[in-house]
């Protein structure tokens, strides 16, 4: 905020320069996700550069650079030079020379001061001030949680690309895309990618879609109603799909359970004191593990800590892997419990377990309650240290005469509901594998969702159909998450 203050007062003296940049200048970050992200958002903003010039105290090698070079010739369609300069904001000579060589073209050039620290930016901004250069500094709400993350992974509408030469936001202004004809097929980062990056391209604030065949069953809306937060309506008349929407905004993490807060506290106290973690077979499929995971950091529990402390019965995963009916037609209950069951054993895997052992012969392929309880016994013998967390209050009842139970409160998504614009995505590609058959649209722009179920076990992708030029959006940001995995390595 201090940092902020200063360049308030200072911006307020400074006039607003014209859009001729053509040079890019900022400090790469230790983490170089940051300053690669500030560059295509200055892309996104209209900027075009001819040269992109990378701030650095070490030599990063020349990975970064080709990295660079390729995302620009993604999005820009022209090749754009990309170099390293030897920055200290303490050594004169070092920035007399950067002043001599780059930030004498004035208001040819834009500096970006949003990597790096403090004193990185305020040097940067002095003298940028002087040459009468472009500034940029990205505002990111709710950076703790959406920061460090790929390119299109944080919502648009959570960052604001503000001007410091005028203080005011930068309006999104994106390069145009050809067409592409090849198929889209996403994974769950994709999607909320693509997804995300969509309003940029139709200046919309809200996103419809609707389930069903004919796309009449139902329809949901999420509005955008302030930064970070959007409103969901819906009209629904099938009960199935709206047990499939619940499902799909707890899996998201749109909605919590009512008591997720006491019970990561709960848990918190109770891994320290070597207790194991016992999720039923509903806990993983709505995905709360996920949601526990996130939660429970706030009370000093490591994610791998967390993760190790979990296990995972026979008879859960016996459940888990039934899904061989599944299929990508049709919504009805027995589908959509199918469907809910690949998720959790997806996120069985996603926790890093494997097939868990059988305690004896007979709970091989032992399914239901009865045996969950009889191989905890097995397992572990009575009074064990260990904790069952279930939605299942019945079960949650008749295990208590063994062991310690929490019982997790879910809730069901309200029409005006408030969520976090970062959970919509999400909620789609949920949907998606819930009720296949989900059109999207966001302004005039119209996307058909659907998934084979070869695709979603080999891969996690579901398909998109859509017109030749928003297909190009979907593949050119399936590539830019592809180039920024690098950039995401520790």
């Amino acid at each position: 905020m201090f940092l902020i203050s200063i360049l308030l007062i200072l911006a307020m003296q400074f006039n607003e320069t014209k859009d001729r940049e053509e040079l890019w200048i900022s400090v790469l970050s230790p983490r170089a996700i940051v300053t690669v992200n500030c560059l295509l958002t200055d892309i996104m903003t209209g900027k075009r550069p001819k040269q992109v010039v990378l701030l650095s105290e070490i030599d990063s090698g020349q990975s970064i650079v080709k990295a660079v070079s390729e995302l620009c010739k993604l999005w820009l369609n022209y090749d754009v030079t990309v170099e390293m300069f030897k920055f200290n904001p303490l050594d004169e000579e070092i920035l007399d020379r950067l002043e001599k060589t780059y930030l004498n073209q004035g208001d040819k050039v834009l500096v970006n001061i949003t990597p790096g620290r403090k004193i990185d930016a305020l040097r940067l901004y002095a003298m940028a001030r002087r040459h009468g250069c472009s500034i940029r500094y990205h505002y990111l709400i709710y950076e703790s949680l959406l920061g460090y993350r790929a390119f299109a992974l944080a919502p648009f509408d959570t960052i604001i690309p503000l001007n410091l030469n005028t203080w005011k936001p930068s309006n999104w202004n994106p390069p145009q895309v050809g067409a592409d004809k090849s198929p889209v097929r996403l994974n769950l980062e994709e999607t909320c990618a693509f997804i995300n990056i969509l309003p940029v391209y139709t200046r919309s604030r809200s996103i419809q879609i609707k389930v069903g065949e004919p796309f009449t069953t139902a329809e949901i809306i999420f509005k955008v109603i302030e930064p970070g937060i959007a409103k969901i309506s819906y009209e629904i008349n099938n009960r199935e799909i709206m047990e499939a929407l619940n499902s799909a905004c707890i899996m998201s993490e749109a909605i919590e359970p009512e008591n997720i807060d006491d019970l990561a506290k709960e848990l918190a106290k109770l891994i320290r004191s070597g207790y194991e973690i016992i999720p039923d077979t509903n806990t993983l499929m709505d995905r709360i593990t996920s949601q526990l995971e996130r939660k429970i950091s706030a009370y000093g529990i490591r994610t791998d800590t967390f993760r190790e402390s979990i296990t995972i019965l026979r008879v859960v995963y016996n459940e888990l892997s039934q899904f061989e009916r599944m299929s990508d037609r049709g919504i009805n209950e027995d589908q959509i419990r199918l469907r809910k069951r690949f998720l959790g054993l997806r996120e069985m895997q996603r926790l890093g377990k494997c097939i868990p052992e059988p305690p004896s012969e007979k709970f091989t392929r032992a399914r239901g309650d009865d045996m969950l309880i009889e191989e905890i016994k097995a397992r572990l013998g009575r009074k064990p240290k260990a904790v069952l967390i279930t939605e299942d209050m019945g079960l949650s009842r008749r295990a208590k005469l063994l062991l310690d139970t929490k019982l997790i409160e879910t809730p069901d998504v309200k029409k005006g509901s408030t969520i976090p614009t970062d959970a919509i995505p999400k909620i789609i590609y949920f949907m998606t594998i819930l009720t296949p058959n989900v059109v999207i649209k966001t302004g005039n722009v119209e996307v058909k969702l659907k998934f084979s179920k070869r695709e979603l076990i080999e891969r996690d992708e579901i398909r998109a159909y859509t017109d030749p030029k928003t297909a190009a959006i979907a593949n050119k940001i399936k590539k830019t998450l592809e180039i920024e995995k690098e950039l995401l390595r520790p």
